[in-house]
């Protein structure tokens, strides 16, 4: 119990505004020529973006902050399927990486916008309704009350995608977060129905905030930026032509 309440105590004070200002303070220190800006908005080709982080970072960390991990979590998932990135309890039991051609609310906008398929004979519909009938701990998807708060919902998305395919994608519009691998790949962090509608409109470029790297790819920029890295591709990157990285 004590050790539960203490994990809680840790994940609570990550998703602080103090907490991102400290690790900003020590990226300078350790990253002194490539330090990772938190307020750094990049501008990136949708169709770069291919797979989404699960579960995502933003539900552990302060959005107010930029950070740098290790470890296994840009590990892709080939075979898994799910339909939200919410939580570790559908079939993804660790943190990965999902192809965006296996997340169901990817393959459903689709459906509805491109082959005109009615919300309520989408996958993700009869997914909403059955997580409302069964709800033990609820979710984002799990708090409507009738069939009149899901419509709702799905008025919204569908009053997202009119607005951006009449108005384009306003650099007003909060940034998509993403998160990049060990080997520069871009990975959706948040900011799923606006990714999905952008590539479905095929916009050429939005706007996005860098949420986590992985600590390989940051001693790669490191190691670019100050000159111990010149070759024009270091794993597998085109160094010269990637969104993170800026060679003078």
């Amino acid at each position: 119990m004590k050790n539960n309440n203490f994990n809680k105590a840790i994940q609570h004070f990550r998703n602080t505004v103090f907490y991102a200002n400290i690790t900003s303070i020590l990226n300078k220190i350790r990253y002194p020529y490539s330090t990772p800006a938190k307020d750094q908005t990049i501008y990136i080709d949708p169709t770069n973006v291919n797979h989404i982080l699960t579960p995502h970072f933003c539900a552990d960390l302060s959005v107010e902050g930029t950070y740098v991990r290790g470890g296994q979590w840009d590990t892709v998932h080939e075979n898994e399927s799910m339909m939200l990135v919410a939580n570790l309890s559908e079939s993804i039991n660790s943190r990965g990486i999902l192809p965006i051609e296996n997340y169901g609310l990817y393959t459903s906008m689709l459906a509805h916008f491109e082959h005109k398929v009615p919300w309520e004979d989408t996958d993700f519909y009869n997914w909403i309704i059955k997580q409302n009938i069964s709800a033990k701990s609820p979710t984002l998807y799990q708090r409507f009350q009738s069939q009149n708060d899901i419509k709702n919902r799905l008025n919204y998305i569908d009053e997202l995608y009119n607005n951006i395919k009449i108005n384009g994608y306003k650099e007003t519009s909060d940034p998509i977060l993403i998160d990049i691998t060990r080997d520069g790949t871009l990975v959706l962090d948040d900011g799923r129905h606006r990714l999905i509608i952008a590539k479905i409109l095929d916009i050429a470029e939005i706007p996005a905030q860098i949420l986590v790297r992985h600590s390989i790819w940051q001693k790669i920029r490191e190691g670019v930026a100050n000159g111990e890295l010149q070759e024009p591709i270091i794993e597998n990157v085109v160094v010269e032509s990637h969104p993170d990285i800026y060679v003078q």
